[in-house]
Parts: C-alpha cells; sequence; structure tokens
C-alpha cells in the first residue's frame, strides 16, 4: 500500500485518514508476512507428501508374502521357458489354490504373465518387473 501513500502524499489528510492508512499498511505488512511463511509451510509439506510417496510405492513392491516370493524365483531360476502351475505346485509343495491364487496376485503387479487362455501349455513366465524386484531386494 506504500503507493497509496506516495499519491496521497501531496494531498493534506485529516490525522483519522493518516492513522487508518498507516494501520492498513501494518496490517499489509503483516499479513505479507503471514503469506511467506505459509508459502514456506506449503512447500514443505508438498516436499513431505512427495516423501511419503515415494516411500509408499518402496513398500508395495516389497510386501509380497514370501510365497510369492518364492514363486518369482523358481520362475526366474528355471531352465524351462516358464512353468506350468502344477510345476509350481510340485516344486513349491502348494495347494492347486494357493498356488492359482499367488500366481493371480503377482500377475495382477505386473511381475510375472499369465498364459492366454487359449495357450495349452498354460505356462508362467516372470516379466522383467518380476525380476527387477528380485533385483531390487537383492534376492537373486
Amino acid at each position: 500500500m506504500s503507493w497509496i501513500s506516495d499519491f496521497l502524499q501531496g494531498i493534506p489528510l485529516n490525522s483519522v485518514l493518516r492513522e487508518k492508512l498507516s494501520t492498513s499498511e501494518k496490517r499489509v505488512a503483516e499479513l505479507e508476512a503471514k503469506n511467506d511463511v505459509s508459502q514456506a509451510e506449503i512447500d514443505s509439506l508438498q516436499e513431505e507428501i512427495r516423501q511419503l510417496k515415494d516411500e509408499l510405492e518402496r513398500r508395495s513392491h516389497s510386501e509380497l508374502k514370501e510365497i510369492q516370493i518364492d514363486i518369482l524365483i523358481t520362475l526366474a531360476t528355471t531352465k524351462e521357458d516358464g512353468l506350468t502351475a502344477a510345476d509350481l505346485q510340485d516344486n513349491l509343495h502348494l495347494s492347486q489354490n494357493a498356488v492359482k491364487h499367488h500366481l493371480s496376485q503377482l500377475a495382477s503387479r505386473g511381475y510375472i504373465q499369465k498364459p492366454r487362455y487359449m495357450d495349452i501349455a498354460q505356462v508362467y513366465k516372470i516379466l522383467p518387473p518380476g525380476r527387477a524386484f528380485l533385483v531390487d531386494d537383492d534376492l537373486a
């Protein structure tokens, strides 16, 4: 509001108007200071949100169940071009329902490739994100 003071400087003002103008200028200065503090807090909170999102993303990748990690390791280390659900059942000593459940969860995360409906072999294969998960977590 200093431009108002400059503009009105040549005009005679009574003391009441001068006091109101002075009070208004002080109030504007206070609000600008509060605005600066608020903006700094917003910047800090946005950085914290970014860090929390990164942490959440990191944790979501590491929160696989142990058996799901075992499935990924088995698929990654097989000499075959993928394995069937029955192969995984035999290798990991799991029920058919358990294997299908975990394979479905891994496929929904994009870690393995589900066989197409019409594929005769019904072979599951590890995908690059699955391999990256194992490497990132020092599991392979």
